[in-house]
């Protein structure tokens, strides 16, 4: 794995408490996945870091190296990863991720 690749994403989720790895943008994602993951965040209104992975395939390559998981979107929490696609739809669909955000005190208990 390319150092320099494994560096920068390291800074990413270290400096960010909420980071998105995805498939274009919020605003315009390419891919129903990466769509799904941001409007769930959005929903939540938990601030979040995005990347757009489209076209770069190096960072996508290390992230799947680094995680274990296969495809976009991948999500990290306080540095720690949460979950890739398959994992994170999951997590979204059962409410878990409400409660891992709330014991980051990312988003308020309702």
């Amino acid at each position: 794995m390319d150092k320099k690749i494994l560096g920068v994403l390291e800074s990413e989720i270290k400096g960010n408490s909420v980071v998105l790895y995805m498939m274009g943008t919020p605003l315009f994602p390419l891919e129903s996945e990466s769509a799904f993951a941001a409007q769930a965040l959005d929903a939540l209104k938990v601030p979040y870091q995005s990347f757009d992975l489209s076209g770069q395939t190096d960072r996508q390559i290390a992230l799947e190296r680094m995680t274990k998981s296969e495809d976009a979107p991948f999500l990290f929490i306080k540095g720690a990863f949460a979950g890739g696609n398959e994992k994170l739809r999951g997590l979204l669909k059962d409410g878990t991720i409400e409660s891992l955000l709330q014991q980051h005190s990312l988003i308020s208990v309702k």
